[in-house]
């Protein structure tokens, strides 16, 4: 989790540096996956954060 988090800001500077047009779709990406290694693999996660997760997605 923590090599794989550190990739994703690294990413996440890279996409709002670049300012794609997708950057939006970009970001949410990384941000899903923040959230999902946070939950799978790092188990810091808790039900009502998931939740807000499901609602926002």
């Amino acid at each position: 989790h923590v090599y794989g988090e550190a990739a994703r800001v690294l990413q996440f500077k890279a996409v709002c540096d670049s300012s794609p047009v997708n950057a939006v779709a970009q970001l949410g990406d990384l941000m899903n996956r923040s959230h999902a290694s946070c939950k799978d693999l790092y188990e810091c996660s808790c039900p009502e954060l998931d939740q807000l997760v499901d609602i926002c997605l």
